[in-house]
């Protein structure tokens, strides 16, 4: 009860004129006193702390319990207020910047901004004006955005790692990499694997690769093996095989999957590849059997040939069954008889008009 009169203490100063006033008016009630200021308050609670009676700060305490509730609405539409007016005085100050005339003027306030602790609030913000100019203009304010990277807050990290991804900045392959550890949040993993794609530089390989072993979320999952393909990480052959196994039923990471395998061009994968259109379902795997026989095609091994051709017999004939006496000889039968037939040409296709 006592912390709760010292934190009506505390909103007599720095807060909303109206809030401040409500502890004043709850303060009065808590103690039968009134002063006109903080210091005053301050000075009598230092007097009276410890001899005040509890009873009465326990009556006094059901009557503010009610507006507790509204300071602390207070509190947040007054921090929703001062996001939107720095993030205005943001907008104009570079559009004062860019009127400078100097190409680099932009990204120097970005830079400037987003290490200053008071703007700590809309450091997300910033690092999205700082994706928004494009790797070359952008480039004075990327040392800052990287440090980004390190703050404690995993919204800002994962602002940060969604910057770098949209200018593919290669110095930050390294403090990417970091967050692709599975003990990281589920958005900073996210956020961090598609950063890697983007970036895809041959240092990202081993983390990559390491992250496939232990990553369990199907949507990070997903961006990993898109990042692998992306860099053609060849040890990630193996997982890439096993997920063709182990998450059959998820259409997505397994064409994802299948289609890595092709651009990795490891001959590890024509086998799993075949396998896969041996035992896939026509109808239900028709997107993974085209991904399959695209990526087959692109090895260019010579065991995928038959594979291949088995898909497209049973593409044109998806029934195995053949009715009796029904040979592939057929129809060219049913084509040759259709070609003794007189044709309309030369001489034997004139009318009796033309004739004379």
């Amino acid at each position: 009860m006592i912390r709760r009169c010292e934190f009506l203490i505390e909103l007599l100063d720095g807060t909303p004129p109206e809030v401040a006033a409500e502890a004043h008016r709850s303060l009065s009630r808590l103690t039968g006193r009134r002063h006109a200021t903080k210091r005053e308050w301050d000075e009598w609670w230092q007097r009276n702390r410890d001899r005040g009676p509890l009873r009465v700060l326990a009556e006094a305490l059901r009557d503010i319990q009610g507006s507790i509730p509204s300071l602390d609405s207070e509190r947040e539409r007054m921090k929703i207020r001062l996001r939107a007016l720095m993030i205005e005085n943001l907008k104009l100050k570079l559009e004062l910047a860019r009127k400078n005339g100097k190409p680099e003027a932009p990204a120097l306030v970005l830079r400037d901004d987003l290490a200053r602790p008071d703007l700590a609030e809309i450091r997300d913000h910033i690092l999205d004006e700082i994706a928004a100019l494009g790797r070359d203009l952008a480039a004075p304010a990327l040392p800052e955005a990287i440090r980004a990277l390190d703050d404690p807050d995993g919204r800002i990290v994962v602002a940060a790692l969604r910057c770098l991804q949209k200018i593919g900045e290669e110095s930050a392959a390294d403090a990417v990499a970091r967050f692709l550890d599975p003990r990281q949040e589920r958005d900073v993993r996210k956020a961090a694997a598609e950063a890697a794609a983007e970036i895809a530089t041959p240092n990202l390989t081993p983390p990559l690769v390491n992250a496939l072993t232990d990553e369990k979320d199907l949507e990070v999952l997903l961006l990993l093996v898109r990042g692998v393909k992306t860099v053609r990480a060849h040890a990630a052959v193996p997982h890439l095989r096993r997920f063709l196994t182990d998450y059959r039923g998820q259409a997505d990471l397994m064409k994802a999957s299948i289609e890595a395998l092709g651009e990795i061009g490891d001959p590890e994968g024509v086998r799993p590849l075949i396998e896969f259109l041996a035992a896939s379902d026509a109808e239900k795997d028709r997107g993974a059997r085209w991904a399959a026989a695209a990526s087959l095609g692109k090895l260019g091994q010579a065991a995928a040939v038959e594979a291949l051709v088995k898909l497209i017999h049973r593409t044109t004939h998806p029934s195995d069954h053949i009715p009796a006496g029904h040979h592939a000889s057929a129809k060219p039968r049913r084509r040759a008889q259709a070609s003794s037939s007189p044709t309309p040409c030369g001489t034997h296709g004139r009318s009796g008009s033309d004739e004379a």
